[in-house]
């Protein structure tokens, strides 16, 4: 990266992020509070052929049966998003979508403005209970 690139980016070029010269005012990183931090960070999240072996064997169902609900479910939440209706599942949450206005982008090779069409984005609130159940399960043993 040339040093060019490197300034328009935010990024230093000599010393390092405390250095006068590179850091534009902004605070160094040792000032920066940190982030929460994830209760399951360093694990892999479940997969879906692990959702499905799980349920499967909870439910006392095939795991092709699963699956095949699973596939239907997802299915039938998308198609109602896409045609605007919420999809409430008591105790989960709410799937819904929010409408992000179109906007000037740019494109960040050439700098080019680009015109970003109004969308809609999927969304989803946790219910009470959910979160309650995901809290007490954090704060138990590790």
């Amino acid at each position: 990266m040339s040093k060019h690139a490197a300034a328009i980016r935010g990024r230093p070029t000599e010393g390092g992020w405390g250095d006068a010269n590179t850091d534009w005012g902004r605070r160094s990183r040792d000032t920066v509070p940190p982030r929460a931090t994830n209760h399951y960070e360093g694990t892999d999240p479940m997969n879906k052929a692990e959702l499905v072996r799980q349920v499967a064997q909870r439910a006392g169902m095939s795991q092709a049966s699963v699956n095949n609900v699973l596939n239907a479910l997802t299915a039938t939440i998308t198609r109602s998003l896409a045609e605007g209706e919420a999809v409430r599942i008591p105790g989960l949450g709410t799937f819904g979508t929010r409408v992000v206005k179109a906007r000037v982008g740019r494109n960040p090779s050439t700098g080019d403005a680009i015109d970003v069409p109004e969308k809609a984005r999927p969304t989803f609130k946790a219910g009470a209970e959910f979160k309650d159940r995901v809290s007490l399960a954090a704060d138990g043993p590790a």
